[in-house]
């Protein structure tokens, strides 16, 4: 797991009070790998979080483009012109953890989405399409971005408390620093 999926796992774990598991493997899916499950015991929320982080503006995809990509992770496209599909095999990956694949609400976390306005309407638009082409009768979708949702969340709610999590405590500790660090008369209060 890299440091921003790290950073998503622990966002799921303190701050939705999920229970989770990363990295998952999918079985007959040829190496592909479920980035993070997660289940929330008092709601029964269960989510497959796709995260996808690249801070160069230069890489961040337009809703458009970003259909490739939510097909080949949630609905296993293969990403060569193969056309292979492995769906089934995510499906039964599902299954193996108590997930149901009508209800699993799809994450996908990544930076930002270019030239959108509304970029949670426009990305759910194109995961909708995919979702009910893939039999999903009620598409359940959250786009996480990174940059203007998850760290502002992080950065507002987080404590001072020691966290274990070594990711949580750094921005635990940025946090703080911000907030202690505002200049008034030539002094850092």
């Amino acid at each position: 797991m890299n440091t921003t999926e790290s950073i998503v796992e622990g966002y799921f774990r303190q701050f939705r009070g999920c229970l989770t598991i990363a990295d998952v493997k999918v079985p007959k899916g040829f190496g592909r790998q479920l980035d993070l499950l997660a289940f929330n015991a008092k709601t029964g929320d269960q989510y497959h979080i796709e995260i996808c982080v690249k801070h160069d503006l230069s890489f961040c995809l337009n809703p458009k483009e970003t259909r490739q990509l939510l097909q080949q992770k949630f609905f296993g496209a293969e990403k060569s012109l193969s056309n292979k599909v492995y769906l089934e095999a995510i499906k039964n990956t599902y299954k193996a953890y108590g997930f149901d694949f009508q209800k699993v609400i799809r994450v996908w976390s990544t930076w930002v989405i270019h030239d959108s306005q509304e970029p949670e309407k426009d990305v759910k638009a194109e995961f909708s399409r995919l979702a009910i082409k893939h039999g999903i009768k009620r598409p359940r979708f959250e786009l996480l971005l990174f940059r203007d949702r998850l760290l502002p969340e992080l950065f507002s709610s987080i404590g001072t408390q020691n966290y274990s999590d070594f990711n949580l405590r750094a921005i635990s500790l940025v946090a703080m620093a911000e907030k202690q660090t505002k200049k008034r008369d030539g002094r850092i209060k």
